[in-house]
């Protein structure tokens, strides 16, 4: 006896153990191929990613903001106002530092890089750090012969940027850095010291998504030790820095 199914497959019909005894026939199932289960798999999986990915959609995951929101590196070249600062000769920095920023405030327009919003200009407020250490050169006559010194230290400062448009981006700063100078001289007493730095600058945004920046500024700094050792009649020099940032 044969059973016929709708698609044309025929199962042979094997006699069932429960029902043998009373000589009943009954068809035998047939079993699933490979290929069937394999396919079966593909399709569980598929069906189960589409379900993450609907319920993925209906949850708003924040994005969490580093406590950094800037990093880069400034170099740049520092003298002295005039060959007169100290009595040795020219002082003249040259500065690598890094540059570390957490964001206190940061405007609507900032946040969504649109320029068209003209409600205000005022962006980010950061809070500086700037660890460094910077070579120094006594230049002492006019053959340029010079002595090697340094400094280092840690700046942390504010800094105020101003929107322009979408690539540039004008900042004010002001920092104090406590300071160590290998630098003797009779106008500054050498080892600890502090640095007060004013400036202005610019970001110039080389993408889109303002995630990466050219960092150009100008700064005075003076250095003096707050009268904690004599002589204390500090140094002042002007610096022009040129750095590159990459923003969260």
């Amino acid at each position: 006896m044969e059973f016929i199914f709708k698609k044309k497959f025929k199962y042979k019909t094997t006699p069932s153990p429960s029902l043998k005894s009373k000589g009943i026939k009954t068809p035998l199932l047939p079993k699933e191929g490979l290929g069937v289960v394999v396919k079966k798999f593909f399709l569980y999986i598929y069906m189960y990613m589409c379900a993450l990915c609907t319920q993925a959609q209906g949850i708003d995951t924040p994005i969490k903001k580093p406590f950094f929101v800037e990093k880069g590196f400034i170099t740049g070249f520092g003298t002295g106002f005039n060959a007169l600062q100290v009595p040795e000769g020219n002082y003249q920095i040259w500065y690598f530092q890094a540059k570390f920023s957490h964001e206190i405030s940061r405007n609507k327009r900032n946040k969504n890089n649109n320029s068209n919003n003209n409600s205000t200009i005022f962006g980010r407020a950061l809070l500086t750090f700037e660890p460094q250490i910077n070579p120094i050169f006594i230049v002492f006559n006019k053959n340029r012969d010079f002595k090697n010194e340094i400094e280092f230290g840690l700046s942390v400062g504010l800094q105020q940027s101003f929107i322009i448009n979408n690539t540039f981006e004008a900042y004010i700063m002001g920092s104090i850095a406590p300071f160590f100078t290998s630098v003797r001289t009779t106008r500054q007493a050498q080892g600890f010291i502090f640095a007060d730095n004013i400036g202005l600058g610019t970001y110039i945004y080389l993408q889109k998504d303002k995630k990466l920046a050219l960092n150009l500024g100008f700064r005075l700094r003076h250095l003096s030790n707050a009268n904690t050792r004599k002589p204390n009649f500090g140094i002042n020099t002007r610096n022009y820095l040129i750095g590159i940032s990459w923003f969260w």
